[in-house]
Order: C-alpha cells, then structure tokens, then sequence
C-alpha cells in the first residue's frame, strides 16, 4: 500500500524534473542561437569592412562613415530603448500581446517619421553644399525604415524562438556581405555600398515577416492602444536618454573628425576604431553569462557576492590589459596586413584607442554591479560624464592632433567615466576600489585559480 502512495510522487517528481530540464535546454538553445548570430554578424562584418574600406580608400571610406554616424546619431528614435521592455512586457503581460506590439510599432513608425525629417535637415545644415553626404545619409534613412519590424524579434525573444531570428539575422548579413564584394568586384561606386548596407535591413525586416506568419500570426492582428504607448513612452524615456548618449559617445568623434579635420582622417579613425572595438562582445557575454552567479551570491552572504563580484573585475581586467598589450606590440603589422599601406597612420590610433578597451571590459561588470546593488541611474549619470568629457577633449585636441587627439579623448573620458566616477560617489566607491584591485591585477592568480567557482 505505501508503495503505491509513494509510486505516483516519484513519477510527479521525475517529470518536473524532465519538464526542467527541457526549459533549461530551451533557454540554453536560445542563448546559444543569440550568442552564435552575434560572432557571424561581428567577425563577417569585420571582414566586409576591411575588404570594403581598402577599396574605398581612407578618404572615400570616411566619407561612408561619416554619413553612417550622422545617421546614427538619430537612430534612437526608432529604438526608442524598447528593445528589453517589449520582451518583458510580452513574457508579464502575455494576454496584452497584441496591444503591446501595435502599440511599440506606432512609436517607432512614428521615430522614424521623425528621422526621416531630423536627418536630411541637419546634414542640409552642416554641409549644405555636400551632396554625396546628403545623398548617402538619405540612403541610410530608407533602411532604418525596415529596422521597424525589428518588434518582430523582441517577439521571438519573449517566446525563446531566438533561433528564427538568428537564423534570419545570418541571412540577412551575408546577403549585404556577398552585395559589397560583388561591388568591389565591378568597381562600384561610393552609394552602391551604402544600399548594400540597406539590403541587410529589408532582407531582415522581409525575413521576420515572413517566418512571424508562418507561426500563424498575423502583423495585421497588432492592436495598438493610446494608454499602452503613454505607458511604454513613460517607462522608456530613461532608456532613450541612455541610448542617446551611448549614442553620441561612440559616433560624436568622426563627426567631430570630418567637422574639424577632413574625411580622410575620419576614414582612418573608422578603420582603427572598428579593429578596436570589434572584440568588446566577448567580455560582454562572459559578464551576461556569470552575472547569475553573482546575484545567486548576493543570495546568500554579501561577502561572497563580492568576492565573486571581485573576480569578474580581476577576470575583464586581465583580457582588457592582454589585449591592450598584445594589440599594442602588433599593432603596425596588423594595421598593414588588414587594411594596406594607406592606412598605416592608423596603427598609432590603434595603439593608443586599445587600452581604453581595459575599462570598457570592466563597466561590464560595473553595470551589473549597478544593477544587483539598485543604482541604476548611476549608469547614467557616468554616461553624461563620459559624454561631455569626450566633447570637451575632443574639441581641444582634435585641432591639436588630429586623428590621434580623438583617439586620446575617446581613453581619456572613458578613464573619467567608466573608472575615476566611481570614486566620486559614496555608494559606488565600493566598485571604484574593486576596479582598482583589479586594475594591479593583485588578485590575478587567485582568479585563474576560481574560475570555475564563478559558474557555480
């Protein structure tokens, strides 16, 4: 008799278990498809802008990036910071689905009506006689109209379906990649690449489309509510402004470069920048990854949480100081190899944008820290530091030094903001000394030594 009580409790048991087990694996899945699109699009655009920008040559090459940043500068009124409160929304509020997608697509057609005015009226203002700048950024404009039916995505995301939107994203970049090398290979002209660029937003936006249909959904069904986008506007607003200055952070400096020097320079900057920064997802998704454990720690005892914390700020720093060093010692054959002798004077911009790569790997870590500690709005207040210290740096030593002063700015105001801030504040010391701590790599062997105790 006991066993039979006992019998139907294991099974119960055993099948939860099953049942966790297969959710875990979705979200790993998931996780594995998100991270794997990121490497193909990083590494295939890298490869396609090396390619593209050695054809172009530094001065044609920094007329594109020139326009690409202007651009850029405005592309937060189609993002609107929705991209994690649209899945948030979808995964707390299932029933208001179809209110929250209608309502996130009025917001972002209505940002990209807003672009499509902002744009041309601002490039018309700062060079008003510059009709291939004009003529580029309105090409663009056209694709971040496609960039719309990114919602689509958030969709897929909230319902751990990233695989269909990976998967699309894949496409969608090596059809852009195959359209510049076949340009390059028919000696095309400047705004043919700037198309091809666009190609990869309609391929995308048709992509997402199509397969969002097929899961028998309908784009039409989409329900937009006035209450729902006061809400999502209200909740957003903090995002916009962060987005808006990270914006203006990694894009005011060619801007400032093609205002103050000349494209050429712009072209060269582009080409040290985009080696630069081109590894920072990495330490990104290492920080995303053992980020849990750091809150499972906080669970638990404070000590832990910070010496687990203090790990993940040893752990960046040792890869920030790597490369920073390994980039250094290599940085003219590099620069040669990749790009061609035309843009050999980028190697010394490269050498010195690197190293401000250290402090990048670290606010991964400090952003989270932020987070578990409640001190979000200090995220942004060091945004705004790093902001207007990286305008008021580049002002005074772009006309002094060229490509090379905004390289110095870039270093010197992410020091201020991302390190030297922390200190400022009583409640963000604690992550100001940690950051030190592993800056002196003292707790560099104690870290190799734990890995593994971050994963737990």
């Amino acid at each position: 008799m006991q066993a039979c009580y006992f019998k139907p409790a294991a099974e119960l048991i055993a099948h939860k278990e099953i049942e966790k087990d297969h959710v875990f694996m979705s979200y790993l899945s998931n996780t594995s498809w998100l991270l794997g699109g990121k490497v193909y699009r990083v590494t295939l655009g890298l490869f396609s802008t090396v390619w593209m920008a050695r054809y172009l040559g530094p001065e044609k090459f920094g007329v594109f990036s020139y326009a690409l940043s202007l651009v850029m500068l405005f592309s937060v009124l189609i993002s609107l910071g929705l991209e994690k409160l649209i899945v948030r929304e979808l995964l707390n509020h299932p029933e208001q689905e179809v209110d929250t997608l209608g309502s996130a697509l009025v917001l972002r057609m209505a940002g990209t009506l807003i672009l499509f005015i902002a744009v041309p009226l601002t490039t018309l203002s700062i060079r008003p006689n510059d009709k291939m700048i004009l003529i580029l950024v309105l090409v663009f404009s056209i694709g971040f109209f496609f960039k719309v039916f990114d919602i689509i995505r958030y969709w897929f995301e909230a319902h751990v379906k990233a695989m269909y939107s990976s998967a699309i994203e894949i496409i969608a970049v090596s059809v852009s990649v195959a359209l510049k090398i076949g340009l390059i290979l028919v000696n095309a002209p400047l705004v043919a690449f700037a198309w091809a660029v666009v190609a990869e937003s309609i391929v995308m936006a048709i992509g997402l489309l199509v397969i969002y249909r097929r899961q028998e959904n309908k784009i039409t069904s989409w329900s937009p509510k006035f209450k729902k986008i006061r809400y999502l506007l209200a909740e957003s607003w903090p995002l916009i402004l962060a987005g808006t200055l990270y914006t203006i952070y990694t894009r005011i400096d060619q801007i400032m470069l093609g205002e103050m020097v000349n494209q050429e320079a712009v072209g060269i900057y582009a080409a040290a920048v985009r080696l630069s920064d081109g590894w920072l997802f990495i330490p990104a998704v290492i920080a995303t990854s053992l980020f849990p454990a750091m809150l499972k720690a906080k669970l638990k005892n404070r000590q832990l949480y910070l010496e687990r914390t203090q790990y993940l700020f040893n752990l960046m720093a040792i890869i920030g100081i790597v490369v920073a060093i390994g980039v250094t010692l290599t940085a003219f054959p590099i620069i040669h190899v990749v790009f061609g002798p035309a843009y050999d004077q980028a190697s010394w911009i490269l050498m010195i944008h690197i190293w401000g790569g250290i402090f990048s790997t670290m606010s991964t870590v400090s952003y989270r820290y932020f987070l578990a500690e409640g001190l979000q709005k200090y995220s942004l207040y060091r945004g705004v530091t790093g902001v207007f210290t990286n305008l008021i740096l580049n002002l005074l030593l772009i006309p002094i030094y060229g490509s090379m002063g905004a390289a110095i700015a870039t270093v010197l105001s992410q020091i201020t903001a991302l390190y030297l801030f922390n200190a400022t504040g009583r409640k963000t010391r604690e992550a100001f000394r940690m950051q030190t701590k592993a800056l002196f790599l003292s707790g560099a062997w104690a870290t190799l030594k734990h890995i593994n105790d971050l994963k737990t």
